[in-house]
């Protein structure tokens, strides 16, 4: 069995990485930086590729990753990573470990008004808001997903009227 956060060898090998002028490219000054904690909020993402590389958890249970890259903000650039468990694996008290992946997977598509989904690919480059926040174990996750520029599920203040006139 492999550790925690192990890797298997990745599903599909590409090689190519274009670099036109690799004088210009080590001039500049990058941009990069360090991977941050994304802290519980509310925010409007790219839904990324499924990444090919698999991990085993620290059950043994085998999952890939979901990026959603958030477009705007503090965080803008940085991860919110959904760690989805592979199909048909089933746990020693018979439950199969890929239910919270999917719902978690519906959860966006809904949101993007896909009612059937046959590929990742359905769902990669497109734009959704998330909550993203602690769940009942203290563990942050998506919690809902929204279409990009929807209003809140939470009520407004009823803006008041000027005019009595009861009619």
């Amino acid at each position: 069995m492999s550790s925690y956060g192990a890797q298997e060898g990745v599903l599909e090998s590409n090689t190519a990485f274009l670099i036109d002028n690799v004088d210009d490219e080590v001039s500049q000054s990058g941009g990069t930086r360090e991977r941050r904690k994304v802290p519980p909020g509310q925010y409007d993402v790219q839904v990324q590729l499924v990444r090919p590389n698999v991990y085993t958890d620290k059950k043994g249970f085998k999952q890939q990753m979901l990026p959603l890259e958030i477009s705007d903000g503090e965080y803008q650039g940085d991860w919110i990573s959904l760690y989805l468990w592979l199909n048909n694996q089933d746990s020693a008290d018979g439950k199969t470990r890929d239910g919270v992946s999917r719902s978690k997977v519906a959860m966006i598509a809904k949101a993007l008004g896909i009612t059937k989904m046959t590929d990742f690919h359905d769902i990669a480059g497109k734009f959704v808001s998330v909550k993203y926040g602690p769940n009942a174990r203290g563990y942050n996750e998506i919690l809902e997903v929204t279409p990009l520029g929807a209003m809140s599920a939470e009520p407004a203040d009823t803006p008041k009227s000027g005019d009595d006139i009861p009619f």
